[in-house]
Parts: C-alpha cells; structure tokens; sequence
C-alpha cells in the first residue's frame, strides 16, 4: 500500500514497497529506500551498494568522474516519453 503524510514541511509518501519520497513542494526530494534494495539500485540516487565510488555509474556500466557527464548519460529525451 501507499501512505501519504505530512512531515514538517515535507509531504511524505511511503510505500509498502520499502521506498519513501518526501517533498518540500520547492526544489528538495529526499529518496529513502529499504536495506533489501542495497547493491540492486542505479540511477540518479547512485548505486546504494555503501561505495561512493561507484555512484557515478552511467547506464552502459561506465563509471565517470563528472556528475554533469553522470546526469546527462541518464536524460530520456523527449520523444521517448509516453
């Protein structure tokens, strides 16, 4: 199931799943998943695996110094979009 709650000044949801978001309705997400999910993740939020040297992993498996080049090689553009 789904939970949605306000926390502070942030809007939580949190799922059954393990995974939490919570918003401050501006520019701050804070993604929080379960420890079952620790070294299965990719992505923007990084790998989860307790190395931040492997965070900057791009989705061909490349690791990159540069969050900018990191961030750009996980764009979808937007003809890609439902």
């Amino acid at each position: 199931g789904v939970t949605i709650s306000l926390s502070g000044s942030y809007v939580r949801v949190s799922t059954s799943l393990g995974l939490q978001l919570q918003f401050n309705g501006d520019n701050e997400l804070l993604v929080t998943v379960s420890e079952k999910y620790k070294g299965k993740l990719c992505g923007l939020c990084g790998t989860y695996t307790g190395s931040p040297e492997d965070d900057f992993t791009r989705p061909d498996g490349v690791v990159v110094p540069n969050f900018n080049d990191f961030g750009n090689s996980w764009m979808v553009p937007d003809d890609e979009w439902p």
